[in-house]
C-alpha cells in the first residue's frame, strides 16, 4: 500500500513541478487567540503531518478515520516531499487534479463558515505548493473520499526538504479542521 502511494506521489508532482501555489495576497494574519465565544472554533480539530525519512516524504490522512492512512481509497489529505525537491513540499487531495481542494484565503479559524462548501463553479487547485511559511493562515475546504468537505486551515509550517530527510529533519505541517455544518 505505502508503495502505491508513493508511486501516485511522485506522478502528481512529475506533472506538477514548476507550478506553485501562490500565498494569499491580502495583510490578514491569523488572530491570536484569547476568550472566543465562536462555537465553530470550539469545534475546529488540530492534526500534524509529518514527513521525515521514515515514511519516505509522504503522509496520508483520512478525515473519516482521524488518523495517517496507506490505502489511496481511504486518503483524504496527502503532503508529500519529492527526492528531487522541485516543489518544496505540496498538499493534495485524494487526487492531483482540480476538483479536491478548494482555496478560501488566508483567514484566522473565526473568521470561516463551515456552511458555504464549495459549489461545482467554485475555484479549485490540483495542489499546494509551496509548503513554506507563508502558507500558514491559508484556509482552503477539502473534498473527502466520502463526499464530504473538511474546512481546513494551515495553523503552522516546520518546512524541510528531501535531502534534509537523510539527517533526521522533518517537515511539518500543523493544521486545523472541522466537518462542513450539517444543513
Amino acid at each position: 500500500m505505502e508503495k502505491i502511494l508513493i508511486l501516485m506521489s511522485a506522478l502528481v508532482l512529475a506533472t506538477g513541478c514548476g507550478e506553485k501555489t501562490e500565498a494569499p495576497k491580502n495583510d490578514a494574519k491569523p488572530k491570536a487567540g484569547g476568550s472566543n465565544s465562536n462555537s465553530e472554533e470550539s469545534a475546529a480539530k488540530t492534526i500534524t503531518l509529518e514527513c521525515g525519512k521514515e515514511n519516505h516524504g509522504v503522509f496520508a490522512y483520512s478525515f473519516e478515520k482521524e488518523m495517517n492512512v496507506n490505502g489511496r481509497k481511504e486518503t483524504d489529505l496527502v503532503l508529500y516531499f519529492d527526492g528531487d525537491d522541485c516543489a518544496q513540499g505540496a498538499i493534495f487531495g485524494n487526487d492531483d487534479e482540480a476538483g479536491y481542494l478548494f482555496p478560501v484565503g488566508e483567514k484566522a479559524w473565526s473568521e470561516l463558515s463551515l456552511d458555504k462548501i464549495p459549489l461545482s463553479d467554485s475555484k479549485t487547485e490540483g495542489a499546494i505548493m509551496p509548503i513554506t511559511k507563508d502558507k500558514e493562515g491559508l484556509a482552503f475546504w477539502v473534498k473527502t473520499t466520502s463526499g464530504r468537505f473538511a474546512m481546513v486551515r494551515i495553523k503552522s509550517v516546520q518546512p524541510a526538504n528531501h535531502a534534509a530527510f537523510a539527517s533526521g529533519t522533518k517537515a511539518k505541517v500543523e493544521l486545523e479542521w472541522a466537518w462542513q455544518s450539517s444543513n
